[in-house]
């Protein structure tokens, strides 16, 4: 049928669509069919980039050989998006392209800036701007990078001082081919922490105070 009606190829379906209700069995169970029927592996990505989330975030100082570094836990809500930019190379395809995603972001941090001489516990209560970008190295994987650019107030030793925290990451899982998205949350959240494959890295830039540094892991909880 598709070779004698070339235009029936043009006709988008959402995805999921039951195909034995729009077109004959004979059609609908092509392999061709099934597979364009089918939602794109790594949808999930671009969804999560786009969706009001929340994140949780552990760090400590792996890595790093500093008199001072950061380590703590932070609880991160993504919300809004002001601008993307989804692209595609001159054969109207994926590799090589740039995907960027820009938003806001606010996180609260609990933790302790650690020295050699002492621990001082706090809390940092920061917003700013997130940024996605999700580079294209086949038509079927992306490199996820994303960055954390805040200000907000460390409060530590009964003392409030301004703090800068930028932070820059990659996810690796859309380059692997690993989608904990499609999983349900019971079960993305406990996988995610056996293999994790979202990293950052960071500085604690508090005013008065010597640059804390960090590194640490991302968990998705919820979009």
């Amino acid at each position: 049928m598709f070779q004698r009606f070339q235009a029936l190829s043009h006709v988008p379906l959402p995805y999921g669509t039951k195909l034995n209700d729009v077109m004959a069995d004979s059609i609908s169970r092509r392999p061709e069919v099934q597979r364009a029927n089918q939602k794109p592996y790594l949808r999930d990505f671009v969804r999560s980039r786009v969706a009001n989330g929340m994140v949780l975030g552990v760090t400590t100082n792996v890595g790093f050989r500093s008199p001072e570094f950061f380590q703590g836990v932070d609880v991160r809500l993504n919300v809004g998006l002001l601008r993307s930019a989804y692209q595609f190379n001159s054969a109207g395809t994926k590799r090589g392209a740039l995907d960027s995603w820009h938003g806001f972001t606010a996180s609260y941090t609990s933790g302790d800036i650690v020295s050699r001489r002492d621990t001082t516990r706090g809390w940092i209560v920061k917003a700013g701007l997130r940024s996605s970008f999700d580079y294209w190295v086949s038509d079927e994987r992306f490199a996820g990078l994303f960055t954390y650019t805040e200000l907000g107030i460390d409060r530590r030793d009964n003392r409030s001082a301004f703090v800068f925290t930028p932070q820059a990451g990659a996810q690796l899982g859309s380059l692997l081919k690993i989608n904990y998205y499609r999983m349900p949350a019971w079960a993305r959240i406990p996988a995610q922490l056996l293999l994790p494959l979202k990293f950052k890295g960071g500085t604690v830039i508090a005013a008065g105070r010597r640059p804390a540094p960090f590194t640490g892991v991302e968990i998705d909880l919820l979009f």
